[in-house]
């Protein structure tokens, strides 16, 4: 099946509702028309006036019905990328199956699946309601029938597309109707033995509007309009008991909430509803439906939401503000930058007191990590070497390389693969040293995290960057001071971050605390000049925001192919998970320093998550997090927080 969605990769979410069944029909008999609501119950999150959303993307429902049929689907195509698609399909004698449009940074983009078929077959995008009506009757005198159609509104204008398949079936189409006017028009349908077979639904001006179109049938049918999500999935379960099935289904957008259409049909066949499906879970459901011997039969745009970094960063300090003792956030996207803060970097045990700031500075412990991987790939793509290319050639020549060292690649270095066990060994240069030395068992080639493997690239970076040994004497301090010189000309000044240190500023650093702090002094964790590479740069919640969005979204330290191998394979990042509209690659940091008898235990939190989406947070906490708050769930939770409709 994989072949048939092309483009597509299908993946594990954590979002998506399926069909539920059980309960009791509410009402009997062939003809309800379902009271519904005037107005909606109550409002969604939607933004506020002056709130900016960035990143809008579609989330959609869908219907599958058995069928082991082949099947193309596409999602998110423009204009001009549609009907280059179209022509494919029809090449390959597939024809549009449905259709559904949606508006989003004021374009169109258009989402089909296409099943097998040679038919003859029009298709029609972009047409007001007059042009939609004129075609619609050239194509009758032509015997095409009306099969999809969808409906979207654009700047205040509303425009149709249709699909029209060979047909001489009588006919209805009737457009942009009231709630009240529908009922009427649906009743009149039914008076003259026509049924309900597609609608469409939406907004124009304030006021929500139905059309459909109507085929001939005595068959009961059941229409229902205007339901929440709880209230139709409900329905759904009752009709299913009631041997009706899914016919139909649009949605419209009230107040930030979806309200749901549908018209039931008599049957007994498998039926599958899918609601809330961003793009990948979508993917991911249509691949399950695939194996099960289920095809798509309807797809509809839900709505469109986008990000506020504002809300996002609002409702990271509303987690976690009352369980630190202090914190910074920073929210970077390509549009917009959001902050928030709490607390203190400096209590008055450490005078003077100082507040958080999203510059303020802190050691981000391994959060290095990721950084130190840029340069690698970096260096890699200049020497002209790959990801699995060995180490060995960039290390001091007077080291010696014990058993199985010289199978070290690059790549089980940055993925914690290598081998390496530290054992009482650290991560400055003789313990590295004496690493190298010991040697590895290539049974140990299995993930295991060690802090020396990126330490070690603190050595290897600069003999990849040409490092010349001859005559000098301390290559501790000269690898390390090369390392910092690298990173800061070829990682930071081009993003425009000023220099970063390996140590604590010299005036009123930032301090970290147990959680309370009482009276407790804090701790600056010291230079770590010697023994960074995996920890230990001193860098604010805004220069990590700043350096995960220009990793991201501009080719400035790396190249889009880069990238893509550092997120998908963790490269210099601990986990990839699924979120709604995509992944989130992190890497968190964490010190400590034991309680004693006057003190809590203190420690340093910090944590960076860069969302495939577009959306990036840094984040430093200077004490342990209580509450049982997790830092990452705590971002991740308030990252679907911010998904607003728009």
């Amino acid at each position: 099946m994989g072949d048939l969605v092309d483009g597509w990769s299908r993946r594990k979410v954590l979002s998506g509702v399926g069909a539920v069944t059980g309960g009791v029909l509410l009402g009997a008999g062939g003809l309800e028309l379902a009271s519904g609501t005037s107005e909606p119950a109550h409002a969604g999150p939607v933004p506020q006036p002056g709130e900016v959303t960035v990143s809008p993307r579609p989330v959609y429902c869908g219907v599958w019905v058995p069928s082991t049929s082949g099947q193309y689907l596409r999602l998110d195509r423009n204009y001009d990328q549609l009907i280059a698609e179209y022509g494919q399909m029809w090449n390959l004698g597939y024809r549009m199956k449905t259709l559904t449009t949606y508006t989003a940074s004021g374009g169109l983009y258009y989402s089909a699946a296409y099943n097998p078929s040679t038919a003859g077959q029009g298709l029609r995008i972009g047409r007001d309601q007059n042009g939609l009506l004129t075609e619609y009757g050239q194509m009758w005198d032509q015997n095409f029938r009306l099969a999809t159609l969808s409906a979207c509104v654009i700047n205040g204008q509303l425009l149709y597309d249709a699909v029209y398949n060979p047909s001489t079936s009588g006919q209805y189409l009737r457009l942009h109707r009231t709630y009240d006017e529908f009922l009427a028009v649906y009743g009149e349908m039914w008076n003259l033995n026509f049924r309900l077979t597609q609608m469409v639904s939406y907004v124009q001006n304030g006021q929500v509007y139905f059309g459909g179109f109507f085929h001939p049938s005595t068959a009961g049918q059941y229409l229902r309009l205007w339901r929440t999500a709880g209230d139709f999935l409900t329905e759904y379960g009752q009709m299913w008991n009631q041997n009706f099935r899914l016919a139909a289904l649009s949605t419209h957008v009230v107040n930030g909430d979806v309200y749901y259409n549908a018209a039931y049909n008599p049957s007994t066949a498998g039926n599958f509803v899918g609601l809330d499906r961003p793009a990948d879970p979508l993917l991911t459901t249509y691949g399950d439906m695939w194996g099960q011997n289920f095809r798509l039969a309807i797809l509809a745009t839900e709505k469109v939401e986008g990000l506020s970094p504002t809300r996002l960063a609002q409702r990271i300090r509303d987690r976690i503000s009352t369980n630190v003792t202090g914190f910074a956030a920073s929210v970077a996207t390509g549009a917009l930058r959001a902050s928030s803060t709490a607390g203190l970097r400096r209590t008055s045990a450490d005078s003077p007191s100082r507040s958080w700031s999203s510059t303020s500075r802190i050691n981000i412990a391994s959060i290095n990590k990721t950084i130190t991987a840029v340069a690698v790939m970096q260096r890699l793509a200049a020497n002209g070497l790959t990801l699995d290319s060995t180490v060995s050639g960039y290390l001091p020549s007077d080291w010696t390389l014990g058993a199985n060292v010289n199978t070290i690649t690059f790549r089980e270095l940055l993925t914690h693969t290598s081998g390496i066990r530290e054992g009482s060994n650290g991560t400055g240069y003789t313990g590295m040293k004496n690493i190298i030395a010991g040697g590895i068992s290539l049974a140990n080639k299995t993930f295991l995290y060690q802090n020396s493997n990126f330490a070690l690239f603190r050595v290897i970076i600069p003999y990849l960057n040409g490092f010349n040994e001859a005559g000098v004497t301390d290559k501790d301090t000269a690898t390390s001071n090369a390392y910092l010189a690298y990173i800061n000309q070829r990682i930071f000044a081009p993003i425009g971050i000023s220099t970063v240190t390996a140590k604590p500023a010299t005036t009123e650093p930032s301090l970290c605390y147990p959680f309370p702090a009482g009276t407790a002094k804090g701790d600056a964790w010291g230079d770590w000049t010697k023994t960074c590479g995996g920890g230990g740069l001193n860098m604010s919640a805004h220069d990590l925001g700043t350096f995960l969005l220009r990793l991201r979204e501009s080719s400035t330290l790396l190249n889009s192919t880069q990238v893509a191998q550092m997120t998908e394979n963790l490269l210099g990042w601990q986990g990839r998970d699924p979120v709604r509209h995509g992944f989130v690659n992190n890497h968190g940091g964490f010190l400590f320093r034991p309680p004693t008898s006057t003190r809590g235990q203190i420690e340093l939190n910090t944590l960076v998550c860069s969302f495939s989406s577009g959306v990036h947070v840094g984040l430093t906490v200077n004490s342990p997090v209580g509450g049982g708050v997790g830092l990452w769930q705590a971002v991740v939770d308030s990252y679907h927080d911010a998904w607003l409709t728009l």
